[in-house]
């Protein structure tokens, strides 16, 4: 007899649209639906609501007050069996706790580039310590965030699951010839994105080949608390303030980005200029995988993915400079980029894809909770 699906409830932290979210996407849209039921909760007024209601998940927000009460109700009223939290939102995590329901913690980031206002080092300390008590497993999508984040926790515990790229049909390799080469920054707007760092790069580049032109494409943040929101506004705001004094305005475009228009919006691109540290960017998959030229930061789980030389072009955080002479390296020579962009589109494409990301995920949910007489998956 095949096995009822996990009824599964994802937490979404974050009232923008970024990795985390096209991530969860893509894997809601691989999970087979015979196997697993997802049931998603976001954050107040988040946009992603509409973004998966349109995939026919159900899907609400999390209200401003008596939070761990409302899950409690969705939990027992959907029959959860195993609660998913994307991100440091703690309340999934204690109502999990609570009623005794598997919970997986899934971290994107280190957790001090989550907080958009700075924490000190005790609150990280007990946020550390409340994920390792509450969680049966803890996801994260690099192994150097694994190293960096939880050196301590055992292989059991800490799972490895990289990022899968979810493009409904994989365009063809991009061809960046003939046109005014555009260079992109895909980065919502907080400190830890480092937009300042592509400002520099893009000077320089601008002196070096004047025809380059640039893209910020990002959102500013409305999470909850407000100071987070006010904080990204600000942070814009400078962002702003620096594309002027630098004279950049002419060359410089600020735009949004969406999942639903990410195809058309790439293939615009020539080359993806990366300036942060993370666990793992999506939104460099994805250009990987649309075969475009990527200069990334050589850190968090960045390396793992593209190859320094071969498919990608790998310098140090804050190394500006280095950043862009390799940009104006491929721009000099489109088929060096091109060789670059393909290699990265081959092995994005055969390792990095959601089928694989949901299928790992498939069978953590089924290692915690064996199927087999009376267990919570066979018994209801």
């Amino acid at each position: 007899v095949s096995p009822l699906p996990v009824r599964v409830l994802y937490i979404l932290r974050g009232g923008v649209i970024g990795g985390i979210t096209s991530g969860l996407l893509g894997l809601l849209r691989h999970l087979h639906p015979g196997r697993c039921r997802a049931v998603v909760i976001t954050e107040h007024r988040s946009p992603a609501l509409p973004l998966f209601r349109q995939q026919g998940v159900p899907c609400m927000d999390l209200p401003l007050h008596q939070r761990q009460a409302f899950l409690r109700r969705i939990i027992e009223r959907e029959r959860i069996q195993l609660v998913q939290t994307c991100n440091p939102i703690t309340e999934g995590a204690c109502v999990a706790h609570q009623m005794g329901i598997p919970h997986v913690w899934f971290i994107g980031n280190r957790l001090e580039n989550d907080f958009a206002v700075p924490s000190p080092p005790c609150s990280l300390h007990v946020l550390h310590a409340l994920i390792d008590r509450s969680s049966s497993a803890i996801v994260v999508p690099s192994r150097a965030l694994a190293r960096a984040e939880f050196p301590g926790l055992p292989a059991r515990k800490l799972k490895v699951i990289p990022w899968g790229i979810d493009l409904p049909s994989p365009p063809p390799p991009h061809e960046a010839g003939g046109r005014v080469p555009l260079i992109a920054l895909v980065a919502n707007f907080y400190p830890t994105k480092r937009h300042l760092d592509f400002l520099k790069a893009a000077t320089r580049i601008h002196r070096l080949f004047p025809e380059a032109r640039f893209v910020i494409a990002g959102r500013c943040l409305h999470s909850p608390p407000p100071s987070v929101s006010r904080l990204s506004r600000r942070y814009r705001a400078h962002v702003v303030e620096e594309i002027r004094r630098r004279r950049l305005n002419a060359v410089m475009t600020m735009t949004q980005f969406s999942p639903e228009n990410r195809i058309p919006w790439y293939r615009q691109i020539s080359l993806i200029l990366s300036t942060s540290i993370e666990g793992l960017s999506q939104a460099l998959l994805e250009a990987g995988a649309c075969g475009i030229p990527v200069i990334a930061v050589k850190a968090g789980g960045t390396p793992e993915v593209f190859q320094h030389g071969r498919s990608g072009i790998l310098v140090h955080a804050g190394d500006t400079d280095a950043m862009a002479d390799a940009a104006v390296r491929i721009l000099r020579d489109p088929s060096w980029g091109k060789r670059l962009g393909l290699a990265a589109r081959r092995r994005i494409l055969t390792h990095f894809t959601a089928q694989r990301h949901a299928l790992r995920f498939h069978r953590l949910y089924h290692e915690l909770l064996p199927m087999r007489p009376g267990s919570r998956i066979a018994g209801q």
